[in-house]
């Protein structure tokens, strides 16, 4: 590197490398300053979801916050799911259902299970199974957890069982039953049994 060559390029274009320096330090200052803000935004939403956790006396309507101001956050999302819960609890399933939608793009899988498992819940609570079983199939494909993958296939497995849908149970449940790793595997071979049974009466 020839320096006498940077320098007298210096020399001559000085006012274009002092723009290009400021320039410089405006856009370094700028990003690290929407940083700074974006992680004082984040530990400020934190703060206001361990508040509610704590029994803060304006608990809920903390929780409506973070749903209302900060849908797309972490905590927001985990303040959805609790007033869902919470509302699921007094009996308020339309209301608890409002909220299920701002699980639909989490990337968390516990989130995003949650949006497949309630989601189904409700469509099959409001009277269309159909809806319910292809959310609880979503959810299966959506997860690499076998724990989430197999609950959702469980869980299809006993919807088609009270349709009378034995042989699509079954063979879902066949599949858990013979996984010695499924935490399903014991509850899939015991409906499994009942399943055969039902099977070979009709």
């Amino acid at each position: 590197m020839d320096i006498q060559k940077i320098l007298q390029y210096v020399r001559e274009n000085r006012d274009n490398v002092i723009l290009g320096v400021v320039i410089l330090a405006v856009a370094v200052g700028g990003g690290i300053y929407y940083l700074n803000q974006n992680r004082k935004k984040a530990e400020d939403v934190q703060v206001l979801y361990v508040r509610a956790m704590m029994g803060d006396p304006g608990a809920l309507s903390l929780l409506k916050k973070l749903v209302t101001d900060y849908p797309n956050t972490l905590w927001g999302r985990m303040a959805a799911v609790d007033l869902m819960l919470a509302d699921l609890f007094q009996g308020k399933e339309k209301s608890a259902s409002g909220y299920v939608k701002f699980l639909k793009d989490s990337k968390n899988p516990i989130l995003k299970s949650t949006y497949y498992s309630h989601g189904a819940s409700f469509k099959m609570s409001a009277g269309s199974v159909k809806d319910g079983l292809r959310m609880l199939g979503e959810g299966e494909g959506a997860t690499d957890y076998v724990t989430f993958r197999d609950y959702f296939r469980f869980r299809r497995a006993v919807v088609l069982y009270a349709e009378g849908r034995y042989d699509e149970a079954q063979k879902l449940l066949k599949d858990i039953a013979q996984n010695y790793d499924s935490p399903y595997r014991e509850d899939a071979r015991a409906l499994l049994r009942k399943v055969k049974l039902l099977s070979e009466v009709k």
